[in-house]
């Protein structure tokens, strides 16, 4: 089917319709603190400079300080097929709970740390993961949980109660035990309790909560059970194992 002219007509003035529109356009910010500071050119790199650099102010500049790998030593071989995965079983008596994970994840930082060696902690490899609950002590992780879990529900955010409660801690803190011990301490115990979806956001959980508290014919429509404890919404997929 042939275009008529009027359509053709409507399709270029689309295409040129920028160029006449008046209406008042972002402003392209120009100057020192949006451009990049691309260096003169001063012709091609010298062969017998490190790593092609144009001199050696510049190589230092660039490439900073090396952390890692250390000189002088041999990287061990691991004999594990690249892309094979985990094994499915371990010898660990209790397989698949809680001890048993820590236990390998402890192996394995052992040797990220004697093969980074210095770098690890340059690195704060050490304040990652389950070891950010080191820096708290016991009564302190079960005040500041207890803050997470019930902030929340009461539609408030932790990190202003959790600065007064901790007035020695930093926001950063609070931040990084939140994702590093608190989120997957969670997402463990769903996992173990049986629920497939695993979601982290109690304030979303709320929501859906009280969208569908008295109203449990329309919970049921969409979908949704109000009385069940595997109420999720579905971030993180898992899988049992």
């Amino acid at each position: 089917m042939k275009s008529t002219p009027k359509h053709q007509k409507s399709t270029r003035r689309d295409r040129f319709s920028y160029i006449i529109d008046d209406q008042e356009q972002l402003a392209i910010p120009i100057g020192p603190r949006f451009q990049a500071d691309v260096p003169e050119w001063t012709g091609p790199p010298h062969k017998n400079s490190p790593y092609g650099a144009f001199n050696k102010s510049d190589s230092s500049k660039w490439l900073g300080t090396m952390i890692w790998s250390m000189k002088n030593t041999i990287p061990e071989v691991d004999g594990d097929v690249i892309g094979k995965g985990r094994p499915e079983s371990c010898r660990c008596v209790t397989h698949g709970t809680i001890q048993c994970v820590k236990r390998h994840v402890a192996e394995k930082t052992v040797g990220l740390q004697k093969s980074l060696g210095p770098a690890f902690k340059k690195w704060k490899f050490d304040q990652m993961g389950e070891g950010v609950a080191k820096l708290w002590k016991q009564p302190e992780q079960q005040r500041l949980t207890h803050l997470m879990k019930t902030c929340p529900l009461s539609g408030q955010e932790f990190i202003k109660p959790a600065l007064e409660c901790f007035p020695l801690k930093a926001k950063k803190d609070i931040v990084n035990f939140y994702f590093n011990v608190y989120i997957p301490r969670r997402m463990s115990i769903q996992t173990r309790s049986g629920c497939m979806m695993i979601d982290t956001d109690e304030e979303e959980e709320e929501e859906l909560n009280s969208r569908f508290k008295g109203s449990r014919k329309k919970a049921r429509i969409d979908g949704v059970n109000v009385c069940s404890p595997k109420l999720v919404k579905a971030r993180y997929l898992t899988q049992r194992r």
